[in-house]
């Protein structure tokens, strides 16, 4: 079952001054039909700093995984944050297969 990506699971909070910090809860498969749907969300918050909460991704294809390595890119080049919180142990296991790890900022 897919759900919402950026509203209504999305919650700005203040952090340190104006900054803000969007955290967003992605599909619990996110593949060929859902990544798409995911970038184009959050290129509507593009220039926040971004918690994207991963607990939830139970299913995770190259789509899914390219989508998050384009995400970071973008967020990188701006200068924001992007987080992936509490990986699943999938997104996790494909991360350490994929030798990507290093390449996101995680938090547990």
């Amino acid at each position: 079952m897919h759900q919402h990506l950026v509203s209504p699971t999305a919650r700005a909070t203040a952090s340190g001054g104006s900054t803000v910090k969007l955290t967003i809860v992605p599909p619990d498969e996110l593949d060929l039909d859902s990544a798409p749907a995911l970038i184009e969300q959050l290129e509507e918050v593009a220039g926040s700093n971004v918690d994207l909460d991963c607990s939830g991704i139970a299913f995770i294809d190259s789509s899914g995984m390219r989508a998050l390595v384009e995400l970071h890119e973008r967020w990188a080049s701006d200068g924001c944050a992007f987080v992936l919180v509490k990986p699943s142990t999938t997104l996790r296991r494909l991360l350490e297969l994929t030798q990507l790890e290093d390449t996101f900022v995680i938090r547990e």
